[in-house]
């Protein structure tokens, strides 16, 4: 059995994508999760495993935003309360993205806990 190297938190955030190669603009979609190693994208039908992708995060609350890239490592089509979608695993994460990332994890972790 495979385990995940990172924790992973729910977290449905609106993110922009675009498949390298398949996409020339941007369509809004939503994650489910995240954590520092990827995130779940929501996305009917999903990209083929192996496909580059880029998600542009904007934060409402602040005037951050966030371009990551990663690479689809699995697809998951409709189960019974799931979405269709794909994993994304990120490329390196600068200083930045992983801070920024580890507050969004951290926020929701604390939210989870306080709800417990």
């Amino acid at each position: 059995m495979k385990t995940r190297q990172n924790l992973r938190v729910p977290l449905p955030l609106p993110v922009k994508i675009k498949v390298v190669g398949e996409d020339d603009d941007y369509r809004l979609t939503r994650i489910d999760d995240i954590s520092w190693g990827g995130a779940f994208v929501v996305m009917d039908p999903p990209a083929p495993k192996g496909s580059r992708i880029v998600l542009q995060f904007a934060f409402s609350d602040t005037s951050v935003s966030l371009e990551l890239w990663g690479t689809v490592v699995r697809s998951k089509q409709a189960a019974r309360n799931f979405p269709v979608g794909k994993g994304v695993q990120f490329d390196t994460l600068d200083n930045d993205a992983q801070s920024l990332i580890q507050s969004l994890v951290d926020e929701e972790v604390r939210a989870l806990l306080n709800n417990f």
